[in-house]
């Protein structure tokens, strides 16, 4: 069965703020080296976690992190009360919105029925209409994130459910 509603998720500059010239980065470090640099990692996923409640919902992960990380271990780096909802990752090999694109035609989402949750307003173009775009320095903290992704949850009152 397909999922209903889905949010594609970047997660530097959304579930954190986003690395500062000179961060150690999950391209040039690893997981536990950079908990050890930014204990803030993940910081702001509560805030999702909050969001997601109530409401059927899929995540996957657009990120750059698809990219060095196992989708196990994004899985794993999610709060564990949202990890049933990891779907997967986009097509690796593809810029942000191509990705999306990519995954969403093959899961056959109409447009409503997903979001897309980034720092990188630049990055897109076709999705503008479906982005939530976060401050890069306050990710999910960003003010109107949460009622943009609660109206977007709300639209469908099908979708609740414990």
């Amino acid at each position: 069965m397909r999922p209903h509603n889905v949010i594609f998720l970047d997660i530097d500059g959304v579930l954190h703020r986003a690395p500062r010239p000179g961060d150690l980065t999950i391209a040039t470090a690893g997981l536990s080296e950079l908990f050890e640099e930014r204990p803030d990692l993940g910081g702001w996923s509560r805030h999702l976690t909050d969001a997601l409640h109530g409401h059927a919902c899929g995540i996957i992960v657009h990120s750059s992190w698809r990219a060095y990380m196992s989708e196990s271990a994004l899985r794993s780096f999610l709060p564990a009360s949202i990890r049933h909802r990891f779907l997967g990752v986009t097509p690796p090999g593809h810029e942000r919105e191509p990705s999306i694109l990519s995954a969403a035609r093959a899961m056959k989402l109409l447009d409503e029925e997903l979001l897309v949750i980034d720092d990188e307003l630049e990055q897109f173009h076709e999705l503008r209409h479906r982005l939530v775009v976060c401050d890069p320095e306050m990710g999910l903290t960003t003010p109107g994130v949460a009622a943009d992704i609660a109206t977007w949850l709300a639209r469908d009152s099908s979708g609740a459910h414990g």
